[in-house]
């Protein structure tokens, strides 16, 4: 007689060969998900990492003209790739300081790393609007950021766009002169990844100097519509205009909605007084259910 039996232990519980396979494979299963699991969640903590920003570029905005910024103005600070010509420049981050005080204006502008190829070329932007939706103060000077060298601290200066009303003269003798004109809209749509609906809408403009300048910009919403107001500024025709359109330049302008647009809602872009396209608002997240193209 054998141990286990001389110990009562006959009813030893044994499985069969198909039932160990059974087990074996459940085993593999439960392991293989595991790590598919696992691989989901270090890839979606990656992910976010990525996006998260790592890095800053900052410095100062200001101005020569002895003109007091009013309490509702707007700083805005754009870091963009700009390795492309004649093509509008990828946006990369954007900050935005309401009522900023008084120049110089200080600012740190954030952004993810990730963002950044070595190989191209950045630069920073500052426009400044006023509470009456003028943009009054923006930069002629390219100020090349992070790559190539370039530095990651700027102090821009910034040229006068429009002046305050009572200073017609500001920029320069003949500014009255130029007359305000609607832009010509190429498009429009949501900028995804923003805390708050946000627009971009393309227009052209007049690459030769002296030609045109940015205008006004306005945006509102009217029940299902937004309704956007994008001008330039022109010097009136004559011989020294007859070329200026010979060469024109796809620029951007970013504009905040707001949070009040309803999730499912389909709203109509209205861009100087002419339909440019329709956006729904998901649920989720701010994503444009249109092409973004001309309607």
């Amino acid at each position: 007689m054998d141990v286990v039996s001389r110990l009562g232990y006959t009813n030893t519980f044994r499985l069969s060969k198909e039932e160990m396979t059974d087990m074996n494979h459940r085993i593999i299963l439960a392991l293989i998900s595991s790590i598919i699991v696992l691989a989901l969640l270090m890839s979606a903590a990656a992910f976010c990492v990525a996006d998260e920003p790592n890095a800053s570029v900052n410095g100062s905005v200001t101005y020569r003209e002895r003109i007091a910024l009013t309490e509702g103005a707007t700083l805005v600070i754009e870091l963009r790739d700009v390795s492309y010509a004649d093509a509008a420049a990828p946006l990369i981050a954007r900050q935005t300081i309401t009522n900023p005080g008084q120049v110089p204006i200080d600012f740190e502008i954030e952004y993810s790393r990730q963002d950044i190829e070595s190989r191209n070329t950045y630069s920073i932007s500052a426009t400044i609007f006023e509470s009456d939706g003028r943009m009054a103060f923006t930069n002629d000077t390219a100020y090349d950021v992070i790559t190539g060298g370039n530095p990651n601290k700027v102090d821009m200066l910034l040229i006068v766009v429009q002046p305050p009303p009572d200073m017609a003269d500001v920029n320069a003798p003949d500014w009255q002169s130029w007359i305000e004109v609607p832009a010509e809209i190429t498009g429009a749509h949501l900028l995804p990844g923003e805390l708050e609906p946000t627009l971009r809408v393309t227009y052209l403009q007049s690459d030769i100097e002296n030609c045109a300048l940015r205008g006004a910009e306005h945006i509102q919403v009217d029940g299902n519509d937004i309704i956007l107001t994008v001008t330039l500024m022109e010097r009136p025709e004559s011989a020294l205009t007859a070329h200026c359109d010979d060469k024109v330049v796809e620029l951007d302008t970013i504009q905040q909605i707001g949070p009040n647009l309803k999730p499912g809602e389909t709203y109509r872009v209205v861009v100087n007084d002419k339909l440019i396209t329709t956006i729904t608002v998901p649920a989720v997240d701010f994503a444009m259910s249109a092409s973004g193209a001309i309607a």
